[in-house]
Parts: C-alpha cells; sequence; structure tokens
C-alpha cells in the first residue's frame, strides 16, 4: 500500500521543485533586467553630468514702472549629480544665470540711462523619483525654453533665436515627485509635483535617457 503511493509523493515534490527553480528562474530574470537597465540609465546620465548646456541671451522688457529695461547674460545649465539604487532615483540640477543690464529712466524732459551692474543667481533642483514615480510615469524628449526666460521679456539667444533647449519631460498623473528647489542658497521651493524637465546636452541624449527610463520603469513594474 505504501510503495502505491510513494512514486505520487515523489512526483509532487518534483513539481514543486520545478515551480521554485521557474520561480527563481523568473525572479533572477526580473533582477537582471533592472540591473542592466539601471546601468543604462545611470551611465547616460553620468555621462551628463560631465557637460552642460549653454544660452547667451539678450532681452528687452517694459518693467512696471513703464521703464525700459535691456539685459544681456549667460545661463549654464547641468546635471550635478544622480543617484540611482533599484527603483529610487534622485537628481541634482544646477542653473546658474549671469547678467548685466541698463534701465532707460524716462522724465519728462530728459532721459537718462542707469547701469544696473553685474548680477548672478544659481538655482539648485532636487528631483526625487521613488517606485511608485517610476511605475506611473510618462517620458519623452522635448524642446523649450528655460523658466528663467520669461515670454514678456523677448529674450533672444546666439545658439538658438527662439531660446530653446532639449529637455527630458517626465510626468506622472499624480504629485509623487519630490521636487526641492534652492535659489541663492535659500530654499525657495520644496513640494510634490507631476511634472519636471531635466536639461539635456542634446536632443539625441535626451532621447536616449527617455528609453533608458522607460526600460527601468518597466523593470519597477515586475
Amino acid at each position: 500500500m505504501w510503495a502505491r503511493y510513494e512514486p505520487q509523493a515523489k512526483s509532487l515534490f518534483v513539481t514543486r521543485n520545478k515551480v521554485g527553480l521557474l520561480a527563481l528562474l523568473v525572479l533572477d530574470g526580473a533582477l537582471n533586467s533592472q540591473s542592466l537597465d539601471h546601468e543604462d540609465l545611470a551611465k547616460v546620465l553620468t555621462e551628463e553630468t560631465t557637460r552642460h548646456s549653454t544660452l547667451t541671451y539678450t532681452q528687452h522688457y517694459i518693467a512696471d514702472d513703464n521703464q525700459a529695461v535691456e539685459y544681456s547674460g549667460t545661463l549654464y545649465f547641468q546635471i550635478e549629480s544622480i543617484t540611482l539604487h533599484g527603483c529610487d532615483l534622485k537628481m541634482s540640477v544646477v542653473v546658474q544665470d549671469r547678467n548685466v543690464g541698463t534701465e532707460q529712466k524716462r522724465g519728462a524732459l530728459t532721459e537718462q540711462t542707469v547701469q544696473l551692474g553685474q548680477r548672478s543667481a544659481t538655482y539648485r533642483y532636487t528631483y526625487q523619483l521613488n517606485k511608485a514615480a517610476l511605475q506611473s510615469l510618462k517620458v519623452d524628449p522635448m524642446q523649450g525654453r528655460p523658466s528663467q526666460l520669461r515670454d514678456h521679456t523677448g529674450s533672444v539667444c546666439e545658439e538658438d533665436k527662439s531660446c530653446s533647449l532639449p529637455w527630458l519631460h517626465i510626468q506622472t498623473p499624480k504629485p509623487v515627485i519630490k521636487e526641492t528647489r534652492v535659489m541663492n542658497g535659500l530654499l525657495d521651493f520644496d513640494q510634490e509635483v507631476n511634472s519636471i524637465a531635466i536639461p539635456m546636452s542634446s536632443h539625441e541624449i535626451a532621447l536616449q535617457a527617455a528609453t533608458s527610463l522607460e526600460s527601468l520603469a518597466v523593470a519597477c513594474h515586475q
């Protein structure tokens, strides 16, 4: 009687071992896939920390006091650092604006040009994406002007007449991306958002980064 049931027990034991082995192989494949995607993205973004983008601009606008203002300056953009552990991604971006300007003081009978002097502003942005953010993100390369050059200032740039730069645009359905902005050493913004733009050195690099980030997001679903 015992001999009759032994093959069935042995078969069940072997089947369970096969299922366990298959699960381990699937898990190992998922981990290997995530590791490769992790390496691809880290490589693209780390290489970007050695490059920077520049916009050399002039702008003319009418100030609130109805005086004509003219500025010329240079904007520098760079990914300062990246940290990637599994499905946790942290990026730091620095933007520096150096400019000099004049203001036309108009009186009833006179007009005077006032030198506004040299100014500089340094913005440091920190973005943090966790697994939840990566699983729901939409990412694509885009072209656009930086927020430092507002539309009403009539900015024109040497590198691109419309002052357009390549960006890596990341968007999520809900505000799950933590953004911190420090301006000249003072905290200026700190909350969760659903859209960020990372400056990239070229459209091709932005496309490559988007592909790698999408692959990592798929791996983080597993």
